[in-house]
This record gives structure tokens, C-alpha cells and sequence, in this order.
């Protein structure tokens, strides 16, 4: 049974066609990072993409790095979902699902959890982090 934490948005999706180009070329075992002025609508595209896509995955998953806490809770509800008690079982869980099945990651704020991507926070610009597997 498929598990996401990800929900269609209560307003209505405005097409980006530059974003929407870039998330129609994710591929499976190839991280695609959008980047871009702070408020251009990553989060809302890349949203928009799982909730029209959920079915074709065994796990469509945010997941908001941009704190530890925030980072914590979200791997928190994963393993809730997952019925896995641990860390490691969690880790195992995902990665014996992806031999068989699509599994999708949406990680924002990516720029907070990695340093060279810190030099992106002070131009104003922020990074989402889509990975496929």
C-alpha cells in the first residue's frame, strides 16, 4: 500500500513552465535540485507533481530539512507510516522498497543542510532537492 505525507495544495496550481520542465525531467537514481528566487513556486511545482503522480509510488514523501526538528519529525512520520520502530529499520525498509518499487523524495530548503549550497541562501535564492529512485 502506498504511503505520502504529500497533499494537493488548497489553491489552485498555476503551471511554471520552466519548473514544471525541470520536474518532468527527473529521473530514477538522479537527484534534480530546483533553484530559485525565494517565493517562484518550487515547493507548490514539485507538490503539484507527487500529488498528480502519487500512485505510480510506493513512497511519495516531503520532507522539510530545513531544521533539525522539522528534519526529525518528518523521518518520524515516515517510519509511522512504515511501521518500522528505528532508524536503521527505517533506512532498510526504504531501500528494500526501492529495489522493486518507485520511491520519490521531496527534501526543501536543502541550502540549510548543505554547506556548499550555503553560498545560495545569501543571493536570495533557495533549493529543493527532488530525488527519484
Amino acid at each position: 500500500m502506498p504511503v505520502s505525507n504529500c497533499y494537493q495544495p488548497v489553491r489552485r496550481y498555476c503551471p511554471r513552465k520552466k519548473l514544471d520542465d525541470e520536474i518532468e525531467k527527473v529521473e530514477m537514481g538522479k537527484p534534480t535540485v530546483l533553484h530559485g528566487t525565494i517565493g517562484t513556486g518550487k515547493t507548490f511545482a514539485a507538490r503539484h507533481y507527487i500529488c498528480l503522480n502519487e500512485q505510480n509510488f510506493a513512497i511519495s514523501w516531503f520532507i522539510d530539512v530545513s531544521g533539525k526538528d522539522k528534519l526529525s519529525y518528518d523521518l518520524k512520520s515516515l517510519a509511522e507510516a512504515l511501521v518500522v520502530k528505528d532508524d536503521d529499520a527505517l533506512f532498510k525498509t526504504i531501500e528494500q522498497l526501492a529495489k522493486n518499487k518507485k520511491i520519490i523524495f521531496l527534501l526543501d530548503d536543502v541550502q540549510k543542510m548543505l554547506p556548499r549550497l550555503n553560498s545560495l541562501k545569501n543571493c536570495g535564492t533557495s533549493d529543493i532537492l527532488f530525488t527519484l529512485s
